[in-house]
Protein backbone atom coordinates (compact mmCIF):
# COMPACT_ATOMS: atom_id res chain seq x y z
CA UNK A 1 0.00 0.00 0.00
CA UNK A 2 3.04 2.33 0.81
CA UNK A 3 4.50 1.90 -2.90
CA UNK A 4 1.17 2.50 -3.88
CA UNK A 5 0.64 5.89 -2.50
CA UNK A 6 4.34 6.98 -3.46
CA UNK A 7 3.82 5.87 -6.99
CA UNK A 8 -0.08 8.02 -6.70
CA UNK A 9 1.96 10.68 -4.98
CA UNK A 10 5.31 10.89 -7.66
CA UNK A 11 3.68 10.26 -11.14
CA UNK A 12 2.96 13.58 -11.51
CA UNK A 13 6.68 14.85 -11.58
CA UNK A 14 7.82 12.06 -13.55
CA UNK A 15 5.21 12.35 -15.86
CA UNK A 16 5.78 16.32 -16.59
CA UNK A 17 9.46 15.81 -17.65
CA UNK A 18 8.97 12.24 -19.41
CA UNK A 19 8.31 12.71 -22.95
CA UNK A 20 4.19 11.72 -23.51
CA UNK A 21 2.97 10.51 -26.71
CA UNK A 22 -0.27 12.21 -27.88
CA UNK A 23 -3.34 12.70 -30.63
CA UNK A 24 -3.69 16.11 -32.18
CA UNK A 25 -6.83 16.60 -29.26
CA UNK A 26 -8.90 15.89 -27.11
CA UNK A 27 -12.06 16.71 -25.11
CA UNK A 28 -11.20 18.34 -21.18
CA UNK A 29 -12.71 16.56 -18.18
CA UNK A 30 -16.34 17.23 -17.46
CA UNK A 31 -15.48 16.88 -13.93
CA UNK A 32 -12.69 15.75 -11.36
CA UNK A 33 -10.23 18.18 -13.80
CA UNK A 34 -6.71 19.12 -12.35
CA UNK A 35 -5.45 22.02 -10.72
CA UNK A 36 -2.38 22.32 -12.92
CA UNK A 37 -5.19 21.73 -15.98
CA UNK A 38 -8.20 23.78 -14.69
CA UNK A 39 -6.07 26.92 -13.31
CA UNK A 40 -4.54 27.48 -17.05
CA UNK A 41 -6.57 29.74 -18.98
CA UNK A 42 -4.43 28.15 -22.09
CA UNK A 43 -4.21 24.66 -21.28
CA UNK A 44 -4.88 22.26 -24.08
CA UNK A 45 -6.14 18.49 -23.69
CA UNK A 46 -5.27 15.27 -25.32
CA UNK A 47 -5.58 11.96 -25.02
CA UNK A 48 -2.05 10.18 -24.66
CA UNK A 49 0.79 7.36 -23.50
CA UNK A 50 3.99 7.84 -21.78
CA UNK A 51 7.25 7.15 -23.65
CA UNK A 52 8.26 3.60 -22.91
CA UNK A 53 11.64 3.26 -20.68
CA UNK A 54 14.05 3.88 -23.97
CA UNK A 55 11.38 6.99 -25.11
CA UNK A 56 10.43 4.60 -27.71
CA UNK A 57 6.99 5.60 -28.73
CA UNK A 58 4.37 2.51 -27.78
CA UNK A 59 1.37 3.17 -29.79
CA UNK A 60 2.82 4.80 -32.54
CA UNK A 61 -0.16 4.94 -34.90
CA UNK A 62 -2.53 6.03 -32.18
CA UNK A 63 -0.52 8.87 -30.61
CA UNK A 64 1.69 9.89 -33.16
CA UNK A 65 2.96 13.32 -31.63
CA UNK A 66 5.76 13.80 -28.55
CA UNK A 67 5.12 16.57 -26.44
CA UNK A 68 6.29 17.38 -22.96
CA UNK A 69 5.59 19.26 -19.91
CA UNK A 70 2.33 17.01 -19.66
CA UNK A 71 0.04 16.76 -16.79
CA UNK A 72 -2.45 14.62 -15.90
CA UNK A 73 -5.69 16.19 -16.84
CA UNK A 74 -8.12 13.70 -14.69
CA UNK A 75 -8.06 13.22 -11.03
CA UNK A 76 -9.92 10.39 -11.16
CA UNK A 77 -7.68 8.73 -13.56
CA UNK A 78 -9.56 8.26 -16.16
CA UNK A 79 -8.40 7.15 -19.20
CA UNK A 80 -8.99 7.07 -22.79
CA UNK A 81 -9.53 5.06 -25.66
CA UNK A 82 -8.30 6.33 -29.10
CA UNK A 83 -7.76 3.44 -32.51
CA UNK A 84 -7.54 0.55 -30.39
CA UNK A 85 -5.22 2.06 -27.96
CA UNK A 86 -5.77 3.05 -24.36
CA UNK A 87 -4.30 5.99 -23.08
CA UNK A 88 -4.53 8.97 -19.78
CA UNK A 89 -6.48 12.57 -20.69
CA UNK A 90 -3.33 14.87 -20.00
CA UNK A 91 -3.08 18.76 -20.47
CA UNK A 92 -0.34 20.45 -21.98
CA UNK A 93 1.26 23.70 -21.14
CA UNK A 94 2.90 21.17 -23.50
CA UNK A 95 5.92 22.35 -26.10
CA UNK A 96 5.59 20.32 -28.96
Amino acid sequence: MKLLSLTVVCLPVVSANYPWWTKSGWAKPADFNTKECAGNPNAQYFCGTLSGTRGENPEPNSFPWRRYTCALADTQGRGCHWQGAVGSVICSYCAS
